[in-house]
């Protein structure tokens, strides 16, 4: 492994299970074979029976490309609605994603990069009501019908609030500031045109998704 790259979170569901059989969420850097490079950063699906993960299964696949750095990693359960969160950093792309028009291909596609993910956690599928949805079929070779936030650069932090259910991310600044953000669906968290204090920020370009607004941090 290099750089950034390994086991980078897991997540537990005790919900309907024994203390020794339980629902468990690794995000991991994933190899193409014995002495390759890690390609993705996966998220799996295991159930543990207090000795063993057993029935693995593969439920969401990010990229860990075109660098190690800002893998993001952090998971979350929504006990409640039956959804996971996952958040990945930008892996040095810029495009759409990180609020520039155009990306390191010099296209418009999405990388699935500097985003917040949210799943059903029983097999990955995106939830209908899912922000960004309706727009699958602009973007067939990314996974935007996943996204529930866009605009990260990389973060350490993702939990949901147990009294409100509100979701919560912190977010890794590039030299200054660090954010924690209270994260409504298609939040945009402005990354690469604004990192804290927007004094301190360049004016940023906003997507042409208006529905989608930006959002200043809580803290920072």
């Amino acid at each position: 492994m290099t750089c950034c790259r390994g086991l980078l979170g897991i997540a537990v569901n005790n919900l309907g299970y024994t203390s020794g059989n339980k629902q468990v969420f690794l995000y991991f850097a994933a190899a193409a074979g014995k002495d390759d490079n890690p390609i993705l950063n996966k998220v799996n699906r295991y159930d543990w029976d207090g000795k063993n993960l057993l029935n693995p299964l593969n439920i969401l696949n990010l990229p860990a490309i075109p660098e190690p750095n800002h893998p993001g990693g952090k998971l979350t359960l929504d006990k409640k609605e039956g959804k996971l969160y996952a958040v990945i950093g930008d892996p040095n792309n810029v495009g759409i994603l990180q609020n520039t028009k155009n990306n390191n291909n010099n296209n418009n596609d999405l990388t699935d990069s500097s985003v917040i993910i949210r799943i059903n956690s029983t097999d990955g599928s995106a939830p209908p009501n899912n922000p960004f949805a309706s727009i699958k079929d602009a973007f067939p070779s990314s996974q935007v019908e996943k996204y529930y936030g866009y605009g990260i650069r990389n973060s350490f932090g993702l939990a949901i609030d147990p009294v409100t259910n509100n979701l919560w991310d912190t977010e890794k600044g590039d030299k200054d500031f660090d954010e924690i953000n209270l994260v409504r669906a298609g939040f945009n968290s402005c990354w690469k045109k604004l990192m804290g204090l927007i004094s301190q920020s360049d004016i940023y370009w906003q997507t042409s998704y208006s529905k989608y607004t930006s959002k200043l941090p809580k803290m920072n």
